[in-house]
């Protein structure tokens, strides 16, 4: 039971983790652009950020959907 949430948190936070890490990059870079007065740049890498964003959430969406799914059949085995 608890093994399998675990496994699926494995998986799915080294995905996750790093596209945290590059929205980070992003926001940097964004505001370094803001600061140099580069408002396409600027408005171009605020733009893969809620790319990254949407990305983010699907993966999220994904994971808690994998580990309901293993609960339910989880508990529906166990009712066998």
């Amino acid at each position: 039971g608890i093994w399998g949430v675990l496994i699926c948190a494995v998986a799915f936070l080294p995905i996750i983790t790093e596209l945290l890490i590059w929205r980070f990059g992003l926001w940097v870079l964004s505001f370094f652009c803001d600061t140099l007065n580069l408002p396409k740049i600027s408005a171009l890498l605020k733009s893969v950020d809620s790319v990254l964003s949407v990305l983010v959430g699907i993966l999220l969406l994904s994971s808690a959907l994998f580990i309901i799914s293993l609960t339910v059949v989880i508990i529906g085995g166990k009712g066998l």
